[in-house]
Order: C-alpha cells, then structure tokens, then sequence
C-alpha cells in the first residue's frame, strides 16, 4: 500500500521517510498528488521570529510545534527539517498509542557523527544531554551509549595527523559460496559465477597498481587496508597471494596501522589462505558466525558446520593474527537465550572484537520475499541488552555503532572491542574522520577534508563485475578528488 504526505508551501517527503518506515516498514510514502487519498498533511509556516508546523492525519490527530527561528539563514534549513520531522514524529506516536523511540528522530546512519560535530562546534558536556533529549527525543539509555562511543573515540582521533593527511582503503571481493538469506550486498555465488574471478581480479590488480603509481609522489600515509566482500577466502591460495602481492608495496611504503582480512565464511579458512596472508602482512582476520546455533546457520544459508568456526578460529590464534568476530541479533527462530549461549561462545573463542549486529530486512534480501518467524521487538531489545551486559562484563566495550533502516526493535549495530583494540578502519569509515578509497566492483569512496571533517566528494565504482572491468577512468577520477582534497580545493561552485 502507497501512503501520501500532502506539504505546503513545499514538499520535504524525503524527510520523514525514514520515520515512516519505523512504523511501515514494507510501505512507501509519496507526496500526495490528486486522485489519491490524503494520509498525512504537513504545514510550516517561518515567519520574521518563529517557525511553526502543523502535522494532521486522515485519522484524525494533530500535533503542532512552535520554535523561535534561527537567525543565521545557514541553521534555518536544518531547523526547519527537525521541526518537521519531530512534528510527524510525535503525530505517529499519537496514532499509535507508543512510547517514544529509544532514538527519536536521529534516524541516520551515523548518530555519533552528529554528537561529534556538537562537540566540535563548542556545545559543553553538561549542555549536551538536554540538547539530544530536546532537539531529537533521543532516550537516556541512548545518550549514555552515544557519549560513551564518542568519548572512546576522540582518544583515537588524537592519532590523526595533522601534518600529513591519512587515508584508508577497502578492496572489495564480491563472490561468496552462497547468498544468505538477509543479505543484500551485490555478491556472486562461486558455484553460479567462477568463471568471472580471475578477470575480475586481473581487473581489481590493475585498479590497484595504477592508483599506487599516482599517488607514488603524494604526502600522504596510508593508515589501514580493509580486504571485504563478499568473502574473500573463496578465492584460492594462488589467487589471494596475488591479490595481497599487488597491495604489497603499501605494507612496505606507508606507516599501516592495521591490515584486515574478512575471511567471513569459516568454511572458506585454510591454514595456507590465512599464512600467505601473514606473509603479506595482514594483522587482523575477521571470522563471523552470525550464530552458534547450527539450525539457524542452516536456514539463513551459511552452509558450515558450527565445528569449523572453531577450527577457523584456532587457525587465526595459531598465527597470532588478531580476531574479529560477528553475530547477528533477531535472526529468524532465535529467542534471548540463544543469543546470549551465542555471545557467550564467542567470548570463549577469545576474539579482539566482537560487532553485534541487528538483523534488517534488506529490499534486496531474500528475506524480504519469504516468510519466517521473526522475534518481536521487544525480545530483540532484551537480546540487545543481554549480549550487551555479557560483552562488558568480559572486557569488551563499544566503541562505534551504526543504525540501518528496517532494523528489528529500532536498534543499531554496535562494535565491541578489548581495551587498545578497536579497528581504526571501522572508526574512521563510520566517523568520516579520513578519506576512504574503495576499490572492485560497488566499492565507494568518501573523500574527506581532514581539518573540517567534512566531505568533500563521493565516487561509486559500477556495481556489476563485468562493467566494473570495462570501465576506464576509475584511477583518474578518483586521484583528481584526492589531490582537490590535498590542495584544499572544492569543486563545488
């Protein structure tokens, strides 16, 4: 079913959508058009000292907000859209007869990256507080978290240079053994797609080897190395060395802080896959479970024994490689107590990290087209809770988070590391603190201004692997963005 937002004197659908899909999570809003039936109105007036916003429904409840202006032009747009937002905001809790969201109307990806830039501008500590639970209803539970991972966070940007600028950079292997069921990355199953690896890779090197060659004068430190995917240990022992012998020369050229490999898929670790790598350099190996229940990991796709995680990860000790390890909350079938025998099993296997995600209903996911048995939301949160307290009281702290749309409960994905081992990669790619490079097919890359923190270009490589080897240019764009962000040039006009 379409639902319809009627504004005036302009639309901003965009920017309650993602508070709709709080509450209709498989719907669409649109902006009304006639014809069709009128669910929502949305009014806002701004005037010489105030602005004022009247948010109605088809069922009858209206909520109205007053505020006093921002004087400076430059904040009015973002007030505006707050009171618009907390406006429809609050008139859904009204029809829905709910207590209020744990994080209001801080939807984004990034909520920490707003507490960030508070800070930044001069807000106190004491001041902050208020301004979250007045200005986005956040909750105090969420407050805490929030300043907790921002506080961790700001000893780790204290490494940042300001002499030289950092960056970092992701190299992305779009294959897997099998497709998951909630996943929704553009991944090519090995079984259906093999016969596209070694091109893909032949064009991933050259990706690579051209970007070194430019960038061979600049003054510049290559601070982390992220290999994701997909899963890159389906690729042979042959493969991957070549893979890792093309990036060898950042191992031996630049000041690397860490070098991790996402092996993912326990049954794609070989003792030889995770030596060669050591031999390349790579500090950190990722091995994700999701769940140490082996019903579940049958029924989500991830074809492996829950004995070969254990084999997978005494490899990874065996080479005293550092170890990240996933798991994934409100998983189809899955109550509290098997999230927290999860949790628990996975402390037990003595990763560095640990990053607890909440499940989301992906557009793409094969999720999203077939039924299951999914957990309420309030069982999600007691899993949250319980996996939270666990981690802590082993040693584990958060110290970044990140929310997605159509997550279970409302809630977000939290990484949890031992003291002095938080992945700089993660930080820096969630915080938008340094620029990322993204390389192979669908890899993004966020080019940032180091001393405002702001971002000053974003580039997408072509998402099918194919096109992605066909396409010329990829190096040359992307060095043109780093050198405007070295010289301190914008090309916004």
């Amino acid at each position: 079913m379409n639902y319809y937002v009627k504004f005036s004197p302009e639309s901003l659908v965009k920017t309650i959508e993602d508070l709709f899909l709080i509450y209709f999570p498989f719907q669409k809003i649109s902006e009304w058009t006639p014809g069709n039936q009128c669910h929502f109105e949305i009014k806002y007036q701004v005037n010489d000292t105030k602005i004022i916003v009247k948010a109605t429904s088809h069922w009858q409840k209206e909520i109205t907000i007053t505020e006093v202006r921002e004087e400076m032009e430059e904040h009015l747009r973002s007030q505006l859209r707050r009171l618009v937002r907390l406006a429809f905001y609050k008139l859904l809790l009204e029809l829905f007869k709910q207590d209020e969201k744990p994080w209001g109307i801080l939807t984004g990806v990034r909520p920490t990256k707003v507490v960030h830039r508070l800070l930044d501008q001069g807000l106190g500590k004491a001041e902050l507080d208020q301004y979250l639970r007045k200005e986005f209803c956040l909750s105090d539970k969420k407050i805490q978290v929030v300043k907790e991972v921002v506080q961790g966070q700001k000893k780790l940007f204290k490494q940042i240079s300001k002499k030289q600028i950092g960056i970092n950079l992701y190299i992305g292997i779009p294959f897997c053994p099998s497709r998951c069921l909630y996943c929704s990355f553009p991944a090519y199953e090995v079984k259906k797609f093999s016969n596209r690896i070694n091109g893909y890779l032949e064009a991933l090197k050259k990706e690579i080897k051209e970007f070194l060659a430019a960038i061979e004068d600049f003054d510049i430190n290559v601070e982390s190395i992220y290999i994701g995917g997909g899963t890159p240990t389906v690729l042979n022992s042959l493969q991957l060395e070549g893979l890792l012998k093309t990036l060898a020369p950042l191992v031996s050229g630049y000041n690397l802080k860490e070098y991790t490999l996402e092996a993912g898929r326990p049954d794609t670790i070989e003792y030889d896959k995770l030596k060669i790598a050591k031999e390349y350099g790579v500090t950190r190996v990722s091995v994700n479970p999701q769940t140490m229940k082996q019903e579940t990991l049958d029924l989500i796709g991830r074809l492996h024994a829950i004995s070969q995680i254990y084999e997978a990860v005494s490899l990874v000790h065996k080479l005293q490689l550092k170890l990240n390890m996933d798991l994934i909350l409100g998983l189809p079938g899955e109550s509290s107590g098997v999230v927290k025998n999860s949790t628990e099993k996975l402390i037990e296997l003595k990763p560095h990290n640990i990053t607890a995600h909440i499940l989301a209903i992906k557009t793409a996911s094969k999720l999203r087209r077939i039924q299951v048995h999914l957990p309420e939301p309030s069982e999600v949160s007691d899993m949250y809770y319980k996996a939270n307290q666990i981690l802590r009281e082993n040693g584990f702290d958060p110290y970044y988070l990140y929310r997605q749309k159509r997550s279970l409960g409302d809630l977000e994905n939290t990484g949890y590391s031992l003291k002095g081992e938080e992945s700089w990669y993660n930080v820096m790619m969630m915080e938008e603190r340094q620029t990322i490079i993204g390389f192979g097919a669908g890899a993004a890359s966020k080019f940032i201004h180091q001393d405002a923190f702001n971002i000053h270009g974003v580039y997408y490589n072509p998402k099918d692997s194919i096109i992605y080897g066909q396409r010329e240019n990829l190096v040359r764009d992307k060095v043109k963005l780093l050198l405007e962000v070295l010289t301190n040039k914008s090309t916004i006009n």
